[in-house]
């Protein structure tokens, strides 16, 4: 359970009474042992510092490394001097009951969470233009992820890519930006992606396997196994759908992170070899965490929780499963778990009118077997409100129910930091925003979440007319046409905008400064893509759980402006918002936000690059009530 502390590493020691926050180096003298009482067994280890503070009580000690050395509880260290060096010996001795985990690491971006929340991907690396949509060649996405070392893919085109091979993302440090995308964004299809690597970022893509190609694969993927466990991979707010096996299945990795992901419409009557299939996906994994998905409109296996099947090593399965919402599954939704210690917490469960009719409705989870540990807590069971009171009685179904009752989890397994919400909440927040919604949520994706509010299906097949169990995505009239737009100007392809680079103090000719750390550990590109959906990630303040008591817009800021300006407004209910720019004239520019959103604090950046020096008026609508504010570009 304990790490040896390597050579060299550095420990940030944080403290609280009269300690000074300070840095050790330190060697390996003791490799770490258990020498705890028969009674009361504890973990201890001694290691040698150059310096030290006696009476200090430890709230953390970890490796920048990332290497645990966390303990829940506190640290109590003593002192002791060292026969044969001039130097302090600590024995730290650690009572812990859940480990916790501590890190002044800078988080993949703003709003990552759970375990693969500090993957860095491309940080600092250089930046590798898409410049078209074709499957291999010069300026393709294929190259980008081809190529060696540290990199952050950005889009100067928006479209459907038609892929011929499979894409295999085989060489890590690597962050792809879909959200750089001018226009509607970008999407795959034919067909499978695959992440094979470590330290993977991906944000704001689309992949749509189909089956015009008749493969039988996932839409999209990432599978370790017990010697080639992939980690710190992050995905962040992608649309998967259209599979003909899985639509997405994410097993056997460490330091895992699918968050605010849609999971949908997995093709039923197709070409599967074995059959009907159409399942949502195989998760599970080693501190993986997934929180804030969608899955909607999938027969079964939303998920399947792989348990340790493959690998045989039940401790590599641990799995954190927290806010999610499932809609509309047809014969079953989550099962498995041989094996594995799982969370199933704050999850949102909304039968559809592709459910069978039987207890599956108000089914939380069917374990497989008797090996896997639950700590099954707060879902919402949507029509069962004695399920939702307690998850445990007929919740959890299946043969292995009873007994599993009688050794359920009391406390929950380890999980990465998650702001965890009711599922209530979390089931406005992932209808709002969830999956690929920026640059443009599709029209795929904006029909699922209306029948997710709704409790309804547009389309069906075999399943059943009007069920949401497709068969092909002809069902549902075929991939959306994503248009295109004008990339903004980048003289030196650093992907920054020069505006935005002139704005922010840098120098457009400079190819450089985009890799530039800042002081808050992002790079300024990393400033620019994270930027750009702002908007997406930010909801309710961090740090206050008070609803608006007024529907209000306020001025922008800075003002004046130029090119970027923040506007903030504030919902007192969840609401259909309309946020347009004008002229002068009295002429539209730019519909910034049409939409229905949750109640909370939004802020939205108005980018205008393209547009000249003048007096501009943003007008936020909602309902009867219409406020307008005067806003001053100056260039």
């Amino acid at each position: 359970m304990f790490s040896i502390l390597h050579k060299n590493h550095t420990v940030p020691v944080s403290s609280r009474m009269n300690c000074v926050q300070q840095s050790q180096r330190v060697q390996p003298v003791l490799a770490i042992s258990n020498m705890g009482c028969s009674k009361n067994p504890i973990a201890r280890f001694c290691v040698l510092a150059e310096t030290a503070r006696p009476n200090c009580i430890l709230h953390s000690v970890r490796m920048q490394s990332g290497a645990l050395v966390v303990f829940g509880v506190t640290l109590i260290i003593s002192m002791m001097q060292c026969a044969t060096k001039a130097t302090i010996q600590f024995c730290v001795v650690a009572f812990f009951i859940i480990p916790v985990f501590v890190s002044a690491q800078t988080d993949a971006f703003p709003g990552a969470e759970g375990f693969g929340r500090y993957a860095t991907g491309g940080r600092g690396g250089r930046v590798i233009e898409v410049t078209n949509l074709n499957d291999n060649g010069a300026g393709s996405l294929r190259a980008a992820i081809d190529a060696t070392g540290p990199r952050t893919v950005v889009f100067r085109v928006s479209g459907t890519i038609k892929l011929l091979s499979s894409l295999r993302i085989k060489k890590g440090d690597v962050t792809i930006a879909g959200q750089t995308a001018p226009g509607d964004g970008i999407c795959l299809r034919d067909r499978a992606c695959r992440v094979e690597a470590n330290n993977v970022i991906i944000r704001f893509m689309r992949f749509r396997l189909g089956d015009s190609t008749r493969v039988e694969d996932d839409s999209f993927s990432g599978n370790g196994d017990a010697g080639n466990m992939k980690r710190n991979i992050i995905i962040d707010h992608c649309s998967i759908s259209w599979a003909i096996d899985e639509n997405s299945s994410f097993y056997d990795n460490g330091m895992f992170t699918l968050q605010y992901c849609y999971i949908t419409e997995s093709l039923y009557h197709s070409y599967h070899s074995k059959g009907n299939h159409g399942y949502g996906g195989m998760w599970g994994g080693w501190k993986t965490s997934f929180h804030h998905n969608l899955f909607a409109h999938n027969s079964s296996r939303n998920p399947r929780f792989n348990g340790s099947r493959y690998t045989q090593l039940p401790d590599s399965e641990m799995v954190d499963f927290r806010n999610n919402v499932l809609y509309n599954w047809g014969f079953n939704n989550i099962y498995g778990g041989e094996g594995g210690s799982y969370n199933l917490v704050g999850n949102y469960y909304k039968y559809g009118p592709g459910t069978n009719t039987s207890s599956i409705r108000y089914r939380i989870v069917q374990p497989s077997d008797t090996t896997g540990n639950w700590y099954i807590s707060d879902n919402y069971v949507y029509g069962n409100d004695s399920v939702t009171a307690d998850n445990w009685n007929g919740g959890v179904q299946g043969g292995n129910a009873s007994y599993l009752k009688n050794k359920k989890a009391l406390l929950p397994f380890p999980y990465g930091t998650i702001a965890t919400e009711t599922a209530e909440v979390a089931y406005e927040k992932v209808l709002a925003h969830g999956g690929a919604s920026f640059p443009k949520r599709d029209t795929i994706d904006a029909r699922i979440a209306n029948e997710v509010r709704t409790q309804t299906a547009t389309y069906g097949g075999v399943w059943g007319a009007n069920k949401g169990i497709i068969d092909s995505p002809d069902d549902v009239g075929g991939y959306p046409l994503l248009q295109s737009t004008a990339a903004p100007a980048d003289t030196d392809h650093d992907g920054m905008p020069d505006d935005w680079e002139t704005f922010h103090g840098l120098n457009p000719a400079d190819s450089t400064d985009g890799m530039t750390i800042t002081g808050d550990g992002y790079s300024n590109l990393e400033h620019y893509i994270n930027g750009l959906v702002d908007s997406v990630m930010t909801g309710i303040d961090e740090g206050t759980s008070a609803i608006p008591s007024e529907f209000t817009i306020k001025q922008n800021y800075p003002n004046p402006f130029n090119p970027t300006t923040v506007i903030e407004f504030s919902l007192p209910k969840r609401s259909h918002v309309l946020l347009e720019v004008f002229d002068m004239r009295g002429l539209l520019v730019k519909t910034l936000v049409d939409d229905t959103i949750d109640y909370g604090i939004h802020r939205v950046v108005f980018d205008a690059s393209r547009m000249s020096t003048g007096i501009y008026f943003s007008r936020l609508s909602s309902g009867t009530t219409t406020i307008t504010r005067k806003m001053l570009l100056l260039k």
